[in-house]
């Protein structure tokens, strides 16, 4: 079984570097999610898969680590404060029983969630530099998303 977790606790950015370190945080819990899914999958092309996202997630995690190193960080707007960030965390605390399709069903909605994510901090930055690296984020993320669907889709639903 797969459980999601949630944080009770608001997130209160007050700038960039403090969304930034929170978008950190996420990439090294879905890096640490795929390392635990790939040792207990089943199947060999999923345990690939999974090998292969924790890398890309460590990968996001240092274009975030240099986007904070490399540009000011100027306060965010009041906007941010609103995001309902708890809606985002990439929580999932996976059971040694957990099946390959929850298994993939909670990598499929980790990946959205980091998707959506990336795409409503772009919306609310003014930063075309910021910017260009979110959507970029959210695009690679989408496209994980897309790994996992058709993996479900290949081995779930036939």
């Amino acid at each position: 079984m797969v459980k999601e977790g949630k944080s009770n606790s608001p997130a209160d950015f007050h700038s960039v570097d403090d969304v930034i370190d929170f978008a950190i945080g996420q990439e090294l819990k879905a890096a640490e999610f795929y390392r635990k899914f790939a040792e207990i999958a089943e199947q060999p092309g999923v345990k690939k898969m999974c090998q292969e996202m924790a890398v890309e997630e460590e990968g996001h995690k240092r274009i975030l680590e240099d986007l904070k190193a490399g540009l000011p960080m100027a306060p965010v707007d009041d906007s941010v404060a609103d995001l309902q960030i708890t809606d985002y965390l990439r929580s999932f605390h996976l059971d040694p029983d957990a099946d390959h399709q929850q298994l993939l069903t909670a990598a499929m909605k980790s990946e959205a969630r980091a998707e959506k994510l990336y795409r409503d901090l772009a919306d609310r930055c003014s930063t075309p530099e910021i910017k260009a690296v979110l959507l970029r984020l959210a695009e690679e993320e989408g496209s994980h998303k897309d790994s996992f669907e058709r993996e479900y889709d290949d081995h779930i639903l036939d």
